[in-house]
């Protein structure tokens, strides 16, 4: 790996934590730097390192050795949905390479049955981070019965609600939860698509875990993300 290239050094040293083993990259195919990285990140163990999409990338990961993937600036498809779970089941971390020094991340979780009348951890915070937005995706419709959705924190056994109660009897696939981030405003329902309004604030957390509590036991599952800007070396979320 040529590390004199200086803006891949950045990647390569400040993107790429001191846990992860490996660091594919994706890139725009045929582009100028498509070839300029296959001749910075050149094949090891005779696995390539650049790809033109995220799902050649992840398949050349190895499951639960904690590789990267870095998307460069240039390749511009959204991450899928089938790309973020299997991110997550090969616990892969899957960062952007452009605006470094104020890049944003993505944590998720797969899928999630609700819980049963209980708390529900979802997010680790390591650090000190900014979050910009939390959104969540009924995957499965919810059971038609009340049941009342709110998302806290804990810090220090210190809880608290950063949104009030929804009630999210029978809420449809594909509708979306987010907050305001005015703590006494409710958990937010938008409905199959309908644009979701991007949060009017942002907060600075540090050594939080992010949870969910449920009012009654629904069937019904929703998949969690998580959108934040690390502010110290290694800061990081990731799910619970």
């Amino acid at each position: 790996m040529n590390l004199n290239a200086w803006y891949w050094a950045v990647v390569a040293n400040n993107s790429t934590p001191v846990w992860t083993w490996k660091t594919f990259y994706v890139t725009a195919s045929g582009g100028t730097t498509s070839w300029f990285l296959q001749d910075v990140f050149i094949p090891d163990d005779w696995v390539a390192r650049v790809y033109s999409t995220i799902t050649l990338a992840l398949s050349a990961c190895t499951a639960d050795r904690w590789d990267t993937v870095v998307i460069a600036p240039d390749y511009t498809t959204a991450i899928t949905d089938a790309e973020m779970t299997t991110a997550w089941t090969k616990k892969v971390r899957v960062v952007f390479a452009d605006n470094f020094d104020k890049y944003e991340q993505i944590a998720f979780t797969e899928s999630k049955s609700l819980p049963a009348t209980t708390t529900w951890d979802l997010f680790n915070i390591i650090g000190l981070v900014e979050i910009t937005s939390i959104i969540w995706v009924v995957t499965t419709v919810i059971q038609w019965q009340t049941c009342n959705l709110k998302l806290s924190t804990v810090s220090n056994s210190a809880t608290t609600d950063i949104c009030a109660d929804l009630d999210i009897n029978w809420d449809l696939a594909q509708s979306r939860y987010s907050i305001t981030w005015t703590f006494a405003n409710a958990l937010i329902n938008t409905a199959k698509w309908v644009p979701v309004a991007k949060q009017a604030t942002w907060i600075i957390a540090q050594e939080w875990t992010i949870i969910a509590t449920t009012s009654a036991t629904n069937t019904g599952e929703i998949r969690w993300q998580i959108q934040y800007k690390p502010l110290t070396p290694w800061a990081k979320i990731y799910s619970a």
